[in-house]
């Protein structure tokens, strides 16, 4: 059995694949640092090769939070678009009430 001794508190994310909170940084998407500590290789390796992989949830918990990223950003997308089109259909309003 392979201990990967984890006393700290690390990124799961990070762990797993890779975490989502370095991604987008200074955009409006900005998820904000992790306040975690992301692990050296080393011990990225070793959870992949030990008998923990897959069983302790973090892959789920991963999915989980990277599904929720997606829904927030096609939510934002959605009331852009919306708004892009109230504003459009206010233009033409405008504009035929000038001529």
């Amino acid at each position: 059995k392979q201990n990967i001794g984890l006393t700290i508190r690390f990124c799961k994310y990070f762990l797993v694949k890779f975490c989502p909170h370095d991604l987008f940084t200074n955009t409006k998407a900005d998820l904000a640092p992790a306040n975690t500590q992301h692990m050296t290789s080393k011990y990225v390796k070793t959870y992949h090769t030990s008998q923990r992989w897959k069983t302790m949830g973090y892959e789920e918990s991963f999915l989980r939070f990277l599904e929720s990223v997606v829904e927030d950003m096609e939510r934002k997308i959605k009331r852009q678009h919306e708004r892009l089109e109230h504003d459009e259909r206010y233009m033409k309003a405008e504009t035929r009430k000038s001529r």
